[in-house]
């Protein structure tokens, strides 16, 4: 077992290493912005956007029922949205690094444990678009 833990704790290391990076290069880019927005509810959520790169970042969030989750969308140009997965929550905060996609904005909801194909509740939050 303690050898398992070991390489959990070694794989997230590497990953939250590779997404620092990332982040760090985004907020190099002179092109860079940041949106800011209060969240419904309760909290803060911002989103750094570089060329096709979005960094989401939220304190502040309630804590949700089980069978409740906080799912990040990619808001496109035309108003429709695309699933960036759901939030893990630590403590009050979340982060998430979206790469490669073509939005002009983010939206959270809060959708069930499981997530939803597409929003089946209101935005608490949408950044942009």
């Amino acid at each position: 077992m303690p050898t398992t833990v070991a390489v959990r704790v070694t794989v997230e290391r590497d990953r939250l290493r590779e997404q620092a990076q990332v982040v760090s290069e985004m907020l190099a880019d002179p092109d860079s912005s940041v949106l800011r927005a209060s969240v419904e509810g309760g909290g803060e959520a911002s989103v750094l956007v570089s060329g096709d790169d979005m960094f989401f970042h939220a304190e502040g969030l309630p804590e949700l029922d089980p069978d409740k989750a906080y799912q990040l969308w990619v808001v496109e140009g035309d108003g429709s949205v695309s699933s960036a997965g759901l939030l893990a929550l630590r403590g009050d905060q979340a982060t998430a690094l979206v790469q490669g996609e073509h939005g002009v904005g983010m939206a959270v909801s809060v959708e069930p444990a499981s997530g939803s194909e597409e929003p089946t509740t209101a935005p608490i939050v949408v950044l942009g678009a």
